[in-house]
């Protein structure tokens, strides 16, 4: 039984893999920041080719690559390298049906992403790689990971767009797909039933290694603190506190507008709140200045009630 399917197939699916997973991630993370009209007509076209048949793919890539095209001419002109018709040609067909799964599911895991966390870094100084790398892609995690699975598996399974710019030459160009294609043929259905084995084993094996710590929290792929004690306690600190300096603006604005609505139109309130060790924010104290601060006591003991400290002085 020659093997060079089985190595050809792992050969493409994991370079295909790595340059998917590397454009999939970037181009989903700078297009969601994109406007909506943008992002919209973005999505077709990157999207295009997940709905496409495999064979269009082919045709398509063989308009662009072939040796009498435009850029197919030019390649082989200058770099005497053929773009279609050799191992390396199925890497063309698979990044291009691959990235789309890659692409949607990493678009999906930025885009619920809490920035909160994203700007708690900036606030400590950390760089955009840093806060890419470290914080946004371990909380992504599972969306990465579920994208990169399908693209692997997608890329190992591939054979409409493959066979049309690689096409089949036993011991060159020969995958898992095209081989089972050629067998079954020329009736040779045992030897096509081997590869298929082979073939559900490895998709079986590689689901199973990724798939299983993912369905179980993703504890195995957890970012590794260790080191970075310091930054870590940081950086929940800094979401706390500007969690909690944001609710006490919106609640400074809210009792200034009651004041005003209440008689007291020239008060200046100023809130102390904290954030609780089980994520609940609570008033520390309300300061008020104001011209009556007899009647903006009882309007805001009305508001708030009797445990929250109030300090009321008088504005000269």
């Amino acid at each position: 039984m020659d093997w060079y399917p089985l190595y050809n197939s792992l050969r493409i699916a994991a370079i295909s893999t790595v340059a998917v997973f590397f454009l999939g991630i970037f181009t989903a993370y700078y297009i969601a920041k994109l406007p909506r009209l943008v992002k919209g007509v973005l999505d077709v076209v990157l999207t295009l080719p997940l709905v496409l048949p495999p064979t269009v793919v082919g045709w398509l890539l063989l308009i662009l690559l072939g040796p009498k095209r435009p850029l197919g001419a030019w390649v082989l002109e200058t770099f005497d390298v053929k773009l279609v018709m050799t191992w390396w040609s199925a890497i063309f067909a698979t990044v291009v049906v691959a990235f789309p799964l890659m692409y949607r599911t990493a678009r999906g895991a930025f885009e619920s992403f809490d920035h909160t966390l994203a700007e708690a870094g900036q606030t400590l100084g950390l760089s955009n790689t840093y806060i890419f790398w470290r914080i946004r892609m371990p909380v992504c995690r599972q969306g990465i990971l579920a994208g990169t699975v399908l693209a692997f598996a997608r890329a190992l399974g591939e054979y409409g767009a493959t066979s049309m710019i690689a096409g089949y030459t036993p011991g060159r160009t020969a995958t898992i797909s095209t081989t089972v294609y050629q067998l079954w043929r020329t009736d040779n259905d045992a030897e096509a039933l081997r590869w298929v084995l082979v073939n559900i084993a490895i998709s079986a094996v590689f689901l199973l290694a990724i798939l299983t710590p993912l369905v179980q929290g993703s504890r195995d792929f957890s970012v590794d603190w260790s080191g970075d004690e310091v930054f870590s306690a940081e950086l929940t600190e800094t979401v706390a506190q500007e969690t909690a300096a944001c609710a006490a603006e919106n609640l400074e604005m809210t009792l200034q507008q009651q004041l005003s609505a209440g008689g007291v139109p020239d008060a200046k309130v100023q809130v102390q709140m904290h954030t609780a060790e089980d994520g609940r924010i609570e008033i520390d104290c309300v300061t008020a200045f104001c011209t009556e601060p007899e009647k903006a006591r009882a309007l805001l003991a009305e508001s708030l009630g009797n445990e929250v400290k109030l300090y009321v002085e008088e504005d000269s």
